[in-house]
């Protein structure tokens, strides 16, 4: 089961607002190509296969997140 909480981090340096705003691009870019491969009818599992064959630099879950 996932969960999902909402907040607001304050103070942020620069260097972390660009560390998350790198993660978000990588993950949104790994949920577009989900997206695709699950249009194109491929599985969930075959797609988080593909997603880690990418150069994208994530952990699986997300690529496991990004796909179902």
């Amino acid at each position: 089961m996932q969960f999902t909480f909402r907040l607001e981090i304050t103070e942020l340096t620069w260097e972390d607002k660009a560390m998350i705003d790198d993660l978000m691009l990588r993950y949104c870019s790994a949920r577009r190509f989900a997206f695709n491969r699950l249009l194109e009818g491929n599985t969930v599992n075959w797609t988080v296969h593909l997603l880690q064959d990418t150069t994208l630099s994530l952990n699986w879950r997300y690529f496991d997140h990004a796909a179902s």
